[in-house]
């Protein structure tokens, strides 16, 4: 799938992102290539080149405001995935879901990770990174303050009203 310039996309990474420019590049001695050109919403100053062809799974489009309600739902829903005690193939496992860019999985993982709330530190971090991610797209495709992001995540009740609120017609 190839995205238009100035579209808003999710890259698996970094967040947030608008398609600035697409552009022909030769970082490699032999190898030219389109990339896109993204700037991340929420991180200043910096810029990523994306291969169009080669790596299309590092960014996605944006979830609809529909398609957050339903990740939510779907998580008050399910069970809880057992926690691993091994934690070197815990932090595998979690390693494996960020890289995959999976949203459910990492609202699982999140929600898995806030029931154990003394983790390693690299733990800690890919859950500070889980966080962050899901934080910017909920809160920018339900246009919520900076200030308000924060509360998203570990509150899924907030963040559903929030979802509602949005909603034509609805008042919270």
């Amino acid at each position: 799938m190839e995205y238009p310039i100035h579209s808003v996309v999710m890259h698996i990474t970094t967040g947030v992102c608008r398609i600035q420019d697409i552009q022909e590049k030769q970082f490699t001695e032999d190898q030219h290539q389109k990339y896109y050109v993204l700037q991340p919403i929420f991180e200043k100053g910096t810029t990523l080149f994306v291969p169009i062809e080669n790596d299309p799974v590092r960014i996605r489009p944006l979830l609809t405001k529909e398609a957050i309600t339903e990740l939510l739902h779907e998580l008050s829903a399910q069970e809880d995935e057992p926690w691993i005690h091994n934690q070197h193939q815990r932090t595998a496992h979690f390693k494996t879901i960020l890289k995959n860019g999976n949203e459910q999985e990492i609202l699982s993982m999140l929600h898995m990770m806030q029931k154990h709330r003394k983790l390693p530190i690299v733990e800690e971090r890919m859950r500070q990174t889980a966080k962050k991610l899901v934080e910017q797209e909920f809160s920018y495709v339900l246009g919520m303050k900076p200030e308000n992001r924060k509360r998203l995540v570990g509150r899924p009740d907030s963040c559903r009203a929030q979802t509602r609120a949005q909603q034509p017609g609805r008042t919270v």
